[in-house]
């Protein structure tokens, strides 16, 4: 108690040698406001990167997915004829195979699941591999790993009911 009536008592006799200090504090004070300017602005940059990786990211994989369909349409399940035989653009594979090979952090575990789930193989020298929904499902699963989401819990055995649906062809 008594150093603070000490400060207070010498407060008039001190006050020309604080306030001496008063351009520094405020040129301590701005520069620091100029540096958490700058973090904030890097900050704000790497996330509108990362966001539009993302998205990047994102449109690669729902490609491939429409692929998968494509493929799965024009294929025989079961000994059953294609539900919806139709012919469609190849270089919407190439397109998306490309950018998953750019945006995805696991390109060839998830190249690897897409090309098993398209049943994808060289003709000349290997077989046409088996592939069917379970592996459909198996890419989904890597198709949310790889948007940072929750694991995939939804599951469905008779996914070929949309097919039946009145006027889709």
């Amino acid at each position: 108690m008594e150093s603070v009536r000490v400060i207070v008592e010498n407060w008039p006799e001190k006050a020309p040698s604080l306030l001496a200090w008063a351009p520094t504090i405020i040129a301590i004070v701005a520069i620091c406001s100029l540096f958490a300017t700058i973090w904030m602005f890097h900050r704000g940059r790497k996330d509108a990167i990362k966001h539009q990786i993302m998205q990047n990211r994102k449109e690669a994989l729902f490609g491939a997915l429409e692929v998968i369909d494509h493929v799965y349409a024009n294929s025989k399940f079961g000994g059953e004829p294609p539900v919806g035989p139709h012919a469609w653009d190849i270089q919407l594979a190439r397109d998306s195979v490309n950018k998953m090979i750019v945006y995805c952090k696991a390109p060839k575990t998830t190249i690897e699941l897409f090309n098993k789930a398209i049943g994808l193989h060289n003709p000349e020298v290997e077989t046409a591999p088996e592939f069917s929904p379970k592996d459909l499902e198996e890419f989904r699963a890597q198709v949310c790993r790889e948007l940072e989401m929750p694991e995939l819990t939804y599951k469905d055995e008779s996914c070929v009911w949309i097919s039946t649906l009145p006027g889709g062809k």
